[in-house]
């Protein structure tokens, strides 16, 4: 599962950002409002959870984001010492998630068979 962090500094600015979102996605999401998580299983190649996080950093005790974007430069540096151990990478602007998400997506392919190109090898040679 790739884990993606957003932390603020107050409650309200979560929803606020979660509300912008869930408005941008374009795939089917679980969001949770009380625990403040969007959860993504379809349709994309790896499952996806979206923390929102405000306040302490202790809450994150255990957590290691693969992305994540926070408002704070305390908040900053101690979830980019986590997500060493995973390679992590901070995001500039919470945007950059639905980018993340848009490259995860699985293309569905409308193709019929009779579209196909079929190569074939029909011997001998040309000059």
């Amino acid at each position: 599962m790739i884990n993606i962090i957003i932390h603020r500094r107050k409650e309200i600015d979560i929803h606020i950002v979660f509300e912008a979102l869930s408005e941008q996605l374009t795939i089917p999401y679980k969001y949770n409002r009380r625990t403040h998580t969007i959860e993504i299983r379809e349709k994309v190649s790896h499952p996806i959870m979206i923390r929102g996080m405000y306040g302490s950093l202790r809450q994150t005790q255990g957590l290691y984001p693969d992305f994540y974007n926070c408002s704070s430069q305390e908040a900053e540096t101690y979830l980019s010492e986590r997500s060493t151990a995973v390679d992590g990478v901070g995001l500039k602007h919470v945007t950059d998630v639905v980018k993340i998400i848009d490259i995860l997506k699985i293309v569905e392919s409308n193709d019929d068979e009779s579209d196909t190109a079929v190569d074939v090898n029909l011997g001998g040679y040309c000059e």
